[in-house]
Formats: C-alpha cells, structure tokens, sequence
C-alpha cells in the first residue's frame, strides 16, 4: 500500500463483498429452507408429485363426464381429458373398440362409457399395488377375446455333453401345457348426490382412486386366493396343488409349528424348480400369530421378525401378506389358508381396463337427487401349474 487512501478503497472494496456475500448466504439459506420444506412435504414451487397431479386430473375427469351428461360447457383441460383421443368405432355387426391401459381416454359414443387416461391409470394402478403384494407378482397377459389359450411350460429342456468335435447333440424337446384364459366382467356403482358433482370438493380425485384401488386390489387377490369356482378356482381351493395339513390336534391357526412349514418345502423340494423364486402368502392376522410362536426356551420361532422386520421371511422365502387370504373367521379346523410357490405360476388376463360411465337419469335423481357412477373391468385369472404350489390346511380335529 502506497497510502493510506489506498488502504481505505481496499478496505471498502473488501466490505461490499461482505455484505454481498452475507445477502447471498441469506437468500441460499433462504432457498434451502424452501427445499427443505419442498422435500418434507412431498410438493415444490411450480411442481406436483404425479400421484397429486394424477389426482387433480381424475377429478377434473369425473366432472367432465358429468357436465358432459348435462349437456354443459366444459373447461379446456375437461375437453382435452374427453375428446383428445378418436372416439371408440363400432363396425356393422362387431363390438364396439375398447383402448387399453396403454393408450389413451376413448369415448364410446354408443354406451357413453370412458376408459381411464394412462396417466391416471397409472397412479390408480399404483393405488392398487400399494394395497396388493400379490399384484405386482403375477404373470400379466393382454386379451383381445373372450378366451385366450396360454402356453405354459410343463418339461423344460436339457444340456448334453457333446463327447467329441462334430459329434451328434441330443434331442431336447420342451413339453408345454395350455390354460384357457376367459374374461369376466367386475363391476361396482357408487351413488353419489347431484350436488357433491356440481360443487368443487377438495379431493374427489384422490377420494375415488383410492376406493377403486383398495376394491379391486381386495377382488383380484380374492379370486387368486379363495376363488370357489364362481368364476375362477382360488389356490386355496385347488384339488391340484400339494396338500399339506397339519397333524391331528392342530385344528386352528395357532396350532403352527416349525415342522410345517418345513413339511410344505419338502413336498415342492421334489419338484423341479418349484422352490425357485417361491415365497409364502398368509394374511396379516396369521402373519401375527406366526409372529408370537417362541420355541421351548422361549425364544421366537420366526428370528427375522426382530433380526430385519422389514423383509418378511420364514425359511429363507420371503413372506406375502394379503387380507384375502384364510383369516381370523376362518380360523376353524381343515381349512387351508398357507401358500407356498413360485407366484408367476398365476396368470392374469387383461381383458379391459378399469372403464367408467356417470349415470344422472334415473329414478333416484328425482326423488333423492341421486346420480351413479359405474366402475367396470375385465379380466381371466388362471393358475397355471398349480401342482407347484404346496398349500397348508388345519387338521380335521
């Protein structure tokens, strides 16, 4: 420094850059409050999860059927959720087009029925999976009939050692069974009044979403598990799978013991590749009573509950848990309530996707200004090799 006025312009220089970088820490600290926040709650300036966003288009979607209905003007975001996609065709004789979860809304012009956007689908079909483990195991298959046949493998092949350079392979021919997929027709109405569909409720979206996604989880694992043949034959009711029961004396849930589970392994350990990618399906009430079982000096049977609670085992398979398996009122002797397989083994054909249609005209709507709205899905549910499962009953007495 060549003076002291020198010293002065450095020491100014030098406070402004201070005071400029205190305001920018105060405007990052500021920001990364915001971000915090944004984080916690699960929402941000200028952004929606899409499950919100999904919502808030369902909504928009429900009420732009129903101002449909009425004949009144819609919004432009309620046009665009209606008539973006060619409407359904209906050739001469032939049934009307359906879209699937792939493509988006068509409107049927004959039934007025609307198929679900994709995008809102997927946060429904979200719904659904949060309230079924099993869902997301099952082998999937598109339908565009009534009926589809599947192959399904019954004798794989088998490598031969070749003994020397050009010498002859052997013959490995696969053997492979067939299912018959057929499509049946799932439906609900809900009644809802003529004012909760004019007025803006809060949340209407998220509110219908949630209760298809909990009704169809509850159906599509009901017929995958306890089906009694109308329609569809559940896999604690197939005469076809490895039957293991309980010994005499074990007539209730409670009765469990390590041997039987034990006992269920060794009927699929037998089979080839039957144990590979199995795991159990039970419902939470004996999951808990399984939970409480303690050996003979106390200690719990099953150890992974304290050990990792978060991933659900029991002999090294891990454990599926849905409401629509054998539960407490069943708790009875000689009823079979414990799945033991390979769950991709479960075919479910999609024949239509969740299909909706508003129903304002009805002698409801005058007496008690009450509208409907109809909720429809098609689907076949088949277990393929239902040899390949081992299932766990109570004793006779």
């Amino acid at each position: 420094m060549n003076s002291l006025e020198e010293l002065k312009e450095v020491l100014e220089k030098t406070e402004t850059r201070l005071i400029d970088l205190e305001s920018s820490n105060g405007v990052l600290e500021d920001k990364i409050k915001a971000y915090r926040t944004a984080v916690k709650s699960g929402m941000a300036a200028g952004f929606e999860p899409d499950a919100v966003k999904a919502d808030k288009q369902f909504g928009t979607l429900l009420k732009g059927v129903v101002k449909k209905s009425y004949g009144n003007k819609l919004t432009d975001e309620e046009v665009d959720l209606l008539e973006r996609s060619p409407r359904a065709t209906k050739d001469e004789g032939e049934p009307t087009v359906k879209a699937s979860a792939a493509t988006d809304l068509t409107s049927d012009a004959t039934t007025g029925s609307y198929n679900v956007p994709t995008e809102i689908w997927d946060e429904i079909q979200r719904s659904v999976e949060e309230n079924s483990e099993l869902i997301p195991m099952v082998r999937t298959v598109p339908m565009s009939s009534l009926t589809k046949t599947v192959a399904v493998e019954d004798t794989s092949i088998d490598f031969t050692y070749v003994a020397t350079q050009g010498g002859d392979t052997t013959e490995s021919a696969p053997v492979f069974a067939q299912e018959t997929l057929k499509a049946y027709t799932y439906a609900a109405y809900v009644g809802v009044s003529e004012e909760l569909m004019e007025d803006e409720v809060t949340g209407i979206g998220e509110f219908f979403r949630n209760v298809i996604g909990q009704a169809y989880a509850r159906k599509f694992d009901a017929e995958f598990l306890t089906g009694s043949g109308a329609p569809t034959t559940g896999l604690m009711n197939d005469a076809d799978v490895q039957a293991v029961s309980m010994p005499s004396g074990s007539p209730g849930f409670d009765d469990l013991e390590l041997s039987d589970f034990l006992n269920m392994e060794e009927e699929l350990s037998t089979r080839n590749g039957a144990l590979v990618k199995a795991g159990w399906i039970m419902s939470p009430y004996t999951w808990n009573k399984i939970k409480r079982k303690v050996d003979a000096t106390g200690r719990p049977l099953i150890m992974d509950v304290f050990n990792n609670a978060a991933q659900k085992s029991i002999l090294g398979y891990p454990v599926h848990l849905s409401y629509q398996a054998p539960s407490s009122s069943d708790d009875s002797n000689s009823t079979p309530f414990i799945g033991l397989g390979n769950y991709k083994q479960m075919i479910y054909g999609a024949r239509i996707p969740l299909e909706i249609k508003y129903f304002p005209n009805t002698s409801y709507m005058v007496t008690n200004c009450e509208a409907f709205w109809r909720f429809r899905w098609r689907g076949g549910f088949v277990i393929s090799l239902p040899e390949n499962f081992a299932v766990l009953s109570t004793s006779a007495s």
